[in-house]
């Protein structure tokens, strides 16, 4: 099979304004060797050898991304990414499975009722016995979702209000998204449990491509040479420059919130 000439960030040029600094972020774990840091613009998601791996997820331009794995995994990157002053919207048809980040600041925005899948199919109905990381049950409301009216909206963020010090991770995961934000400052993070041959276009579009453990299936749609087996704590970022592969760290803290974040969990 010819593989696709390598799309990422449709090749621009780096942009011409200067991309300033969002606020370091930092991983370290309790009895742990590991303490992270990393300046400038970048979020720390792992390790790799000795070294942090990071990934700038914020740049002047807005800046399309596509994370391929585990909803804690994703949620924990959303995590991180509210550590840095970001802001995080969550576009989604399955609020419940958001809730845990829901109440660490992150405004959910339920998508349609009666979602479809991009072949028609109806989204499964949500579980109505879903659990948290630490194994309690997530409370509902009257109408069997969770409740998520205690967040705080007087302040809610919005894609024209991002900026360098404070920019916006719009999440997307609805099967048929809305109109996606094109502002300075944000970046789209659509979301896919698997990869099929319709999220083709996302990945030709994409700027910037974090990927959890892939099939072998799933490694031939991706461009660029990826390893098809790798360990489960594997996280590989993929953008215009080169690919890159480490290892998840989580603190005990974002254990008990998210639980191991692997994919297939």
């Amino acid at each position: 099979m010819t593989r696709r000439r390598p799309p990422l960030a449709e090749r621009r040029p780096a942009s011409a304004v200067s991309p300033g600094h969002v606020p370091t972020h930092v991983v370290s774990g309790s009895g742990s060797a590991l303490s992270l840091r990393v300046g400038g613009d970048g979020v720390v998601l792992g390790h790799q050898q000795s070294a942090p791996l990071s990934v700038r997820l914020f740049r002047s331009a807005h800046t399309r991304a596509l994370f391929v794995g585990s909803p804690a995994c994703a949620q924990l990157i959303a995590y991180r990414a509210l550590a840095t002053g970001a802001h995080v919207i969550v576009n989604t048809a399955r609020p419940r499975v958001w809730a845990p980040i829901a109440a660490h600041g992150a405004l959910i925005q339920p998508f349609d009722a009666h979602p479809e899948t991009a072949d028609g199919l109806p989204v499964p109905p949500f579980d109505t016995h879903s659990e948290t990381a630490d194994g309690l049950p997530v409370p509902p409301t009257h109408n069997g979702e969770p409740d998520l009216t205690n967040q705080d909206t007087r302040n809610k963020p919005t894609p024209e209000a991002a900026h360098r010090t404070q920019p916006l991770l719009y999440i997307n995961d609805a099967p048929t998204p809305p109109d996606l934000p094109t502002t300075p400052w944000t970046t789209v993070l659509t979301i896919r449990e698997a990869l099929t041959p319709r999220e083709t276009t996302l990945i030709d579009h994409a700027d910037l491509l974090l990927l959890q453990p892939l099939t072998p299936q799933e490694t031939a749609l991706i461009p660029q040479k990826i390893s098809p087996h790798q360990p489960p704590t594997t996280l590989t970022i993929v953008d215009r420059h080169r690919v890159r592969s480490g290892h998840l760290h989580i603190t005990p803290v974002e254990n008990h919130y998210f639980g191991p974040a692997l994919r297939g969990r």
